[in-house]
């Protein structure tokens, strides 16, 4: 679970990336190939997420892709 204070309106896929490996510690973490993210409703996110089109009193799931 990953928490943001007073983030902003947008965070870079990149940047949101950084912020999970971080989370994570020591794990192993390659990624190659192109990444994106998807929402719940399949939307795709290559670029920016801009976090007001998320509920702030939930949970919100992405799922990360990685295709060669």
């Amino acid at each position: 679970m990953l928490t943001f204070h007073n983030p902003g309106y947008e965070i870079s896929v990149s940047d949101l990336l950084l912020k999970v490996k971080g989370e994570l510690g020591n794990t192993q973490w390659d990624v190659n190939g192109k990444v994106y993210l998807t929402d719940l409703l399949d939307r795709i996110i290559t670029d920016k997420i801009k976090l007001s089109n998320f509920d702030t009193k939930s949970v919100n799931i992405l799922k990360l892709h990685v295709s060669p």
